[in-house]
């Protein structure tokens, strides 16, 4: 059974949301290298995830789980996924800059390798798009989903906007 630890308002940076100690520097790193999606990346410890808004608050839902959940594929655009290996039980989402996180710890396993799977919708109508306050709709909505796990390579089990596909073709050439 899931169990929901973040539905809410998350704040997102040049279209950007880290995880733990992940850093801008050099998203090539994450999104094109071996643990990348273009919609997700992973290096290390840390994780970047992309969304279409380029700044202001995008709907994130985070769940944990025992074990795989099953994909949203009816409810999303676009899923993709990746594994990440971590040393502790921390999980905390941040925007660019620090301004604002989200503790989301303990992982529910403790220092291991957990996948991570990232549901997006209104990609295509976000993308680009400036502003959105924490009052207004929501342009673009995510659910990241994430359980313990045995590594595998990354996934693109659904693949449809238009933006995350230019995202696969951009950072995976």
């Amino acid at each position: 059974m899931s169990s929901v630890v973040l539905y809410g308002d998350v704040y997102a940076a040049y279209g950007q949301i880290y995880v733990n100690r992940a850093d801008g520097s050099n998203l090539g790193a994450y999104f094109s290298g071996p643990d990348g999606t273009g919609l997700i990346g992973v290096v290390g410890n840390g994780a970047v995830l992309g969304t279409g808004l380029h700044t202001g608050y995008v709907l994130l839902t985070v769940t944990m789980d025992p074990e795989d959940p099953g994909a949203a594929l009816s409810d999303f655009e676009d899923v993709v996924e990746v594994s990440m290996t971590t040393d502790d039980e921390r999980f905390i989402l941040f925007c660019w800059g620090g301004e604002e996180t989200h503790d989301l710890s303990p992982l529910p396993a403790g220092g291991t390798t957990y996948r991570l799977r990232y549901h997006a919708r209104g990609l295509d109508q976000a993308t680009g798009k400036v502003g959105r306050g924490i009052d207004d709709p929501p342009l673009d909505e995510y659910l990241l989903q994430i359980w313990p796990s045995r590594y595998e390579p990354p996934a693109l089990p659904k693949l449809t906007s238009r933006s995350a596909q230019a995202m696969q073709r951009t950072w995976r050439l």
